[in-house]
């Protein structure tokens, strides 16, 4: 005999009461595919795989049916469903649930301040089916960690140029009212957190207002958006070793992007969201200094704060930013340096430029040059040095970021001055083209269009083909392209799954790595 339920929790199990003659249950049908339906996760593998998975929205009713080994007498049985529940964790507005959980693909931003890029991201399902969540871009993330200069007797410090974390949504019954909402979860943070790498759940309401007791790891969340970055330099009668400098207070955490609810450009950067006042009072405000104040004098590293004043500096000097370059294109460090005494004054100078890592760390150096000269009274002058593509192109990393030092010294005052600045190579983007209709079950061709931007030949490459509902990951290879060739890829897909769908192409040779395109497609049932 089936008897069907209509309930609205998200997980149980059933236990029937009775005597001898007990009432037996034989199977359970959880009607999962109908269920996925009307509760908008039919989206989900786990939903059609050979054993599928129940899947289920908080707050909407869902039906099973229990069929017994005798018939069910309502005057004599007794059903007993036991239920079990989670922390309440709803998100009430439609827009975000459809971006935050239906969305299988979303977007993370790389690059810098002056110059974020987007690229595509497939999410994990079996993570989507737990978590609301979102990815944060943070420009300019402080390390704590010193590097030694060989020519010039100081330190300076490692910044990343982005790092990326998830914020999840979640109740905080731990915390005051109002704390729960978006907390910030690192995987991939710089230091440990009770003797693991890891970090959070931070409530994002919490470092925002600089309220760093609370749990978990918000002191380092804090840190990662709003520390101060201080330079030092080499002093033997200084009780540490070292004095100060100066201070940079908004080098860190310029600037905090996530994608955009409802909004997405496969061709741009339209969906970039800035979310950096969720994290921090605005910069150069009483209330962002008091809050940054605070902090510091809680971790005891207040003293970073007090600076001695600033000896006599009468020689200007300016490094000169590169806000972006076209790969195969080549590039100058340039600094403007101005005497503004009235007497002669003998500088000392290196410029420099390396590759990096998105954590900072040095890939390998490019070009370094140094010298020494004499500036007349009042006089004018300006360091360059170029960097050719030969120089560089084989010296890229990861994300083909590239790092300006330039460091002085003024023999006659001890002036001393140092500065930094680092930008993307631009790659060009993969432009992918639709053949054919595209329905479940029907052959559709990809067609992958990729110029080559380099006067050299791309060798050893490969594709890497994505698209959620449509195929899973795989890499497939072809012939060599030649410099400045237009080469066209085609590959025959099958799509699995109707509605939305977004299609992430990447390339990758020995020459030119991870250039990414994507494409928006409607595939009909």
């Amino acid at each position: 005999m089936w008897i069907v339920g209509h309930h609205h929790n998200l997980y149980f199990f059933s236990n029937v009461l009775g005597g001898p003659s007990s009432l037996q249950v034989e199977c359970v049908e959880l009607y999962t595919r109908d269920n996925a339906r009307e509760h908008n996760t039919f989206m989900y593998d786990l939903v059609d795989g050979t054993k599928p998975v129940l899947i289920l929205r908080r707050g909407q009713p869902f039906s099973i049916a229990i069929r017994f080994k005798r018939n069910y007498n309502p005057q004599q049985d007794r059903l007993k469903l036991e239920i079990g529940f989670e922390d309440s964790v709803y998100m009430e507005d439609e827009q975000w649930r459809k971006e935050y959980v239906l969305s299988d693909v979303g977007k993370i931003f790389t690059g810098s301040f002056k110059q974020p890029v987007g690229r595509r991201w497939i999410f994990g399902q079996v993570t989507l089916v737990y978590n609301l969540f979102k990815q944060v871009f943070l420009s300019s993330y402080y390390v704590f960690h010193l590097d030694r200069c060989s020519d010039l007797t100081c330190l300076h410090y490692r910044c990343r140029n982005f790092h990326v974390w998830n914020d999840c949504w979640m109740a905080r019954p731990d915390l005051p009212t109002g704390y729960g909402g978006w907390q910030a979860y690192d995987s991939t943070p710089q230091e440990t957190s009770e003797g693991v790498y890891q970090t959070g759940p931070a409530s994002v309401l919490a470092v925002q207002r600089g309220e760093i007791g609370y749990m978990f790891d918000s002191p380092f969340v804090f840190s990662e958006v709003n520390a101060d970055v201080v330079h030092w330099q080499q002093d033997d009668s200084s009780e540490t070793g070292y004095r100060k400098l100066k201070r940079d207070s908004y080098r860190v955490g310029r600037l905090l992007l996530t994608k955009k609810i409802g909004v997405d450009d496969d061709f741009g950067d339209a969906d970039a969201e800035d979310i950096t006042d969720q994290y921090k009072n605005k910069e150069g405000t009483d209330e962002e200094r008091m809050s940054v104040l605070n902090a510091a004098r809680s971790s005891g590293f207040n003293y970073a704060f007090n600076l001695p004043s600033p000896e006599k500096e009468d020689v200007y000097f300016n490094l000169l930013d590169i806000e972006k370059i076209k790969i195969g294109q080549p590039f100058h460090v340039t600094v403007n340096i101005e005497n503004q005494s009235g007497e002669t004054r003998t500088v000392s100078a290196v410029l420099s430029a390396s590759s990096i890592y998105y954590t900072g760390i040095t890939g390998r150096k490019i070009k370094r040059e140094n010298g020494n000269f004499s500036l007349q009274p009042h006089q004018k002058e300006v360091l360059s040095i170029e960097v050719t593509p030969d120089e560089y192109l084989e010296k890229l990393v990861d994300y083909a970021m590239i790092k300006l030092y330039a460091i002085a010294t003024v023999k006659e005052t001890q002036q001393m001055w140092s500065e930094e600045d680092d930008f993307m190579v631009e790659k060009p983007n993969l432009e992918l083209e639709i053949r054919g209709n595209l329905q479940v079950g029907t052959p559709f061709v990809l067609a992958i269009s990729l110029t080559n931007p380099l006067k050299s030949v791309l060798d050893n490459y490969f594709f890497t083909i994505e698209a959620p509902g449509v195929t899973g990951a795989f890499r497939v290879t072809n012939r060599d392209i030649q410099p400045e060739e237009v080469a066209v890829h085609t590959v025959r897909l099958i799509p699995q799954k109707p509605g939305p769908r977004k299609i992430v192409a990447t390339f990758s040779s020995r020459q030119l790595i991870q250039v990414v395109g994507s494409k928006q497609v409607e595939v009909l049932d």
